[in-house]
């Protein structure tokens, strides 16, 4: 049977951009990739290394807490003959969600709505509309602003396993030539801003929470060529694990990366490094 529509779902961790979920038969990676139809396609990447047949097209998938659905900006489909490749396409912009086999659920409609993640704990989307405004919205319910995030721009929004706090990719303007990309921080309510500091002509970004909620693990030119290092969450030297970008963790506390040796494919390493080994598939985790 087709596995992307067949598999029963039971969330083990969850994360967001990218997001991993543990399956009752098989693990999978949301992966978002080019399929030469002109705009970017959702599919799942299983730990054998093989790729379902594409979900949806869009960007920045992020799994429900439950594990039962999924959230992602909508990138509206160019050709008549995609309506056929999927049976889900879609002609809207903004979030959208869709169980695994269901229908899609238009949630926003705004075309510059993205990187959404669903809170662990209170089941409330956020995401980011434009460079810096903070919006959440619950299924079914209207969407509200939180705040306008005082940064150039903002990236790849990832909760804290407890619900309390977003980690993101943010641009702050330190009165030099181009701003400087680090980590940035809020509370749910929009409160408490505060960011990493910045490292001048390095960029870190894509953080993703340990479960356990103590360490990121980033995405970062600190070593050179593009990297995956873990730090602390309040600061600190960052800890180099292999070349790659776009990281998650896994619920055995192994990583999840894109692009270690094989530009567009999926490895799993181990924190303290090692040779990462290949999964498979093809595009950018979440």
């Amino acid at each position: 049977p087709d596995t992307a529509n067949a598999m029963t779902v039971v969330a083990e961790q969850v994360t967001t951009l990218p997001l991993v979920v543990t399956c009752t038969r098989i693990q999978g990676f949301l992966t978002t990739k080019d399929t030469g139809h002109g705009n970017p396609w959702i599919h799942v990447t299983f730990a054998d290394g093989s790729t379902a047949r594409a979900l949806a097209a869009g960007i920045t998938p992020a799994w429900s807490p439950s594990g039962d659905y999924a959230v992602f900006a909508a990138s509206p489909c160019q050709r008549p003959e995609d309506d056929w490749l999927t049976g889900i396409c879609h002609r809207t912009m903004g979030i959208h969600l869709f169980g695994i086999g269901g229908p899609l659920v238009p949630l926003t409609a705004h075309r510059e709505d993205r990187f959404p993640a669903w809170n662990p704990r209170d089941g409330r989307i956020a995401f980011l509309r434009g460079r810096n405004h903070l919006y959440s919205i619950v299924p079914g319910e209207p969407e509200r602003l939180i705040t306008a995030l005082p940064v150039d721009s903002a990236s790849h929004l990832s909760w804290s396993p407890d619900g309390r706090t977003l980690a993101f990719g943010c641009a702050i303007d330190r009165g030099g030539p181009d701003p400087d990309w680090t980590i940035c921080f809020v509370t749910a309510d929009g409160s408490g801003f505060r960011h990493l500091t910045p490292v001048p002509g390095k960029e870190d970004g894509h953080p993703a929470w340990h479960p356990d909620g103590s360490r990121l693990a980033v995405s970062t030119t600190r070593f050179g060529a593009a990297s995956i290092a873990v730090m602390p969450v309040e600061g600190g030297g960052p800890t180099w694990v292999a070349e790659g970008r776009y990281p998650t963790w896994l619920p055995d506390g192994r990583l999840a990366l894109v692009g270690a040796q094989a530009p567009g494919e999926v490895f799993v390493t181990s924190p303290g490094g090692g040779v990462p080994l290949r999964i498979g598939g093809e595009g950018h985790l979440g």
